[in-house]
């Protein structure tokens, strides 16, 4: 609490003589004394200062609250000590023992704040943490370096709940799988990382994972190159995420038999809730007879009783002719990526395409909300479909949510999400054309069932849009009532407003509502004045037609440019034919 600077030329020239020291004594005998004499002075300074410490309310803390302060901190620190700054380690919440004797008492006397084990500080405190904690349950996170971290959290695998394992700089290391062979009665959650990717090295996962007994472990996520499906049946878990590297030359010797296994694993997890495979599909080119990704009729299928999220990841024909394998629940939301490769990838995007209707048979609800996000990279374009207008509870149509949304707010996940990411070649040039890969995607979902869509948001800067693309994806939206559009394919949204289908029916003749999403950097006034003189003429075309439009927002924009919209929207007199807002909240 205090610092004190000693000042070792303070004692008085007498000090020593009147000691009964002198002049002919030795030199040692004299720093003795001096010595006994300044330890004396601190140990009263010291009990002085502990003393005036015990008269200050943060002292008064009682016990059990410092353990409950210590514990917060624990949490905000425990995945990793390592200090940002300089690569250098810093010993993270334990420098609470070097704040003031009682905070160190508290500190080393409570074994639960000791359950949390890192390997990031060494050898020694990996031991010390461990003594401390005493028998409690523990939670490891080892980044294993040689074999001694494994051999001494051998001993405590009876004990552990929580192990996050991570290869991490191996260098003649024998095999983490001496560890993971254990048995673990206790153990809850488990994630196991046996990739070397600085170094390529990786190890094979056992095939008698915790040696099949694990009878509590509930959560399993493993980053592996060879997946054995027999040794991850474990009848208690509830998520189950495997992931393999893309570029990982391994392949089963036999697809189908492959095929097999992973169902019949699955089969046995009766409580599985969330599923992630990733790149470790059956490679349905050597097992298809119809050809890679036809849907066929596969010996086993299987209902996952308890499953809510399912996410593949991996080829496009790899998932179609997967996915007739489950017999999913119609309250699953399952998300599918395809990975493509500029060559080809449009013939892959085109065989899921033609698949895409039938793999959504399970849905027992008809699609009332689409979106479509893409970003001008042209990498990742994704379609996102639910059963619901509003999956966002007390929050406006179009929250921020919808742009960046929240893997862990699964109500508000989309019931179908597809993404067809793209592993664009190092040097792209003219002749290349990126965009059929994406532009497949989007020719895909004119074959879906969207007669019921309710709301339409399309965030779209990687294809070009005109308005016979719009009349095409809402040609039998009838029910059609709010559309989000980003600034770029405002001319085109409004083109197709006032065009007639075959029927002499207007695109989306229950609309209700536009928003038109601008960037802060938006200077061209000029082509906001073509694009509301536009909107202006469809909104007069539709008259008669349609019932008039509830509301116009346009969002986005920078505060002074708001105000030359708002000035620009009062002299074209829009608002006498629909309300204009500019900025606040959606409908």
């Amino acid at each position: 609490m205090f610092t004190f600077i000693r000042n070792w030329g303070s004692l008085p020239d007498g000090a020593v003589a009147n000691h009964g020291v002198s002049s002919t004594e030795t030199t040692a005998y004299t720093r003795q004394v001096i010595d006994n004499r300044v330890n004396k002075l601190w140990n009263e300074i010291s009990s002085l200062c502990t003393q005036r410490n015990h008269l200050l309310a943060l002292y008064k803390l009682p016990p059990e609250l410092l353990v409950l302060i210590f514990t917060e901190l624990i949490a905000l620190q425990s995945r990793t000590l390592h200090c940002l700054r300089r690569n250098t380690l810093s010993p993270g919440w334990m420098a609470v023992t070097h704040v003031c004797r009682r905070w160190r008492e508290v500190a080393l006397q409570r074994p639960t704040l000791w359950t949390t084990i890192s390997t990031d500080l060494g050898q020694t405190w990996m031991e010390e943490m461990l003594a401390r904690s005493r028998s409690l349950p523990l939670t490891v996170r080892a980044h294993i370096q040689d074999d001694c971290d494994v051999f001494s959290l051998i001993a405590q695998m009876s004990r552990t709940v929580h192990l996050h394992l991570a290869l991490d700089d191996v260098i003649e290391l024998g095999s983490p799988c001496s560890l993971i062979v254990q048995p673990a009665p206790i153990l809850e959650t488990c994630s196991l990382s046996l990739l070397d990717e600085e170094d390529d090295e990786y190890f094979d996962p056992p095939h008698n994972l915790f040696a099949q007994n694990a009878p509590r472990l509930h959560s399993l996520e493993l980053e592996v190159c060879t997946v054995h499906w027999s040794s991850l049946a474990f009848v208690s878990l509830v998520k189950l995420s495997i992931t393999v590297p893309a570029d990982n030359p391994w392949r089963p010797l036999s697809p189908p038999a492959y095929r097999e296994e992973l169902l019949q694993a699955l089969s046995k997890m009766p409580k599985l809730e969330n599923l992630t495979l990733d790149n470790c599909l059956p490679d349905s080119k050597n097992m298809a007879d119809d050809g890679p990704g036809m849907p066929h009729n596969p010996n086993t299928v299987i209902q996952p009783p308890l499953l809510k999220i399912l996410s593949l990841i991996g080829k496009p024909y790899d998932i179609t002719a997967f996915l007739p394998s489950l017999r999913l629940l119609p309250t699953c939301k399952l998300s599918m990526t395809c990975e493509v490769e500029w060559r080809n990838g449009d013939d892959d995007m085109d065989v899921f395409g033609l698949a895409l209707p039938n793999l959504l048979n399970f849905l027992d609800m008809p699609i009332l909300r689409l979106g479509i996000r893409a970003s001008a990279s042209c990498d990742d374009y994704e379609v996102s479909l639910w059963t619901r207008t509003h999956p966002w509870a007390d929050r406006p149509l179009f929250p921020a949510a919808a742009d960046n949304p929240d893997p862990a707010d699964e109500d508000a996940l989309p019931n179908i999400r597809m993404v067809a990411a793209l592993d664009r070649p190092a040097v792209v040039t003219p002749m290349m054309d990126i965009e059929e890969i994406p532009d497949a995607l989007r020719f895909a979902c004119y074959s879906l069932p969207l007669a019921h869509v309710q709301v339409l948001d399309i965030v779209d800067e990687a294809l070009r849009w005109e308005w016979h693309t719009w009349t095409r994806l809402a040609e039998h939206m009838d029910d059609l009532q709010h559309i989000r559009a980003s600034h770029r394919l405002d001319a085109s949204l409004v083109a197709s407003l006032s065009k007639q289908r075959d029927s002499k029916k207007l695109m989306a003749p229950r609309l209700r509502t536009i928003m038109i999403v601008d960037s802060p950097e938006c200077r061209e006034l000029k082509e906001k004045r073509a694009f509301l003189k536009a909107f202006t003429g469809a909104v007069k075309q539709r008259r008669g037609l349609a019932p008039a439009l509830e509301g116009l927002y346009l969002r986005g924009y920078a505060p002074k440019f708001r105000q030359k919209m708002k000035h620009l929207v009062y002299m074209l007199g829009i608002e006498r034919l629909v309300p204009v807002l500019l900025g606040g909240e959606s409908p």
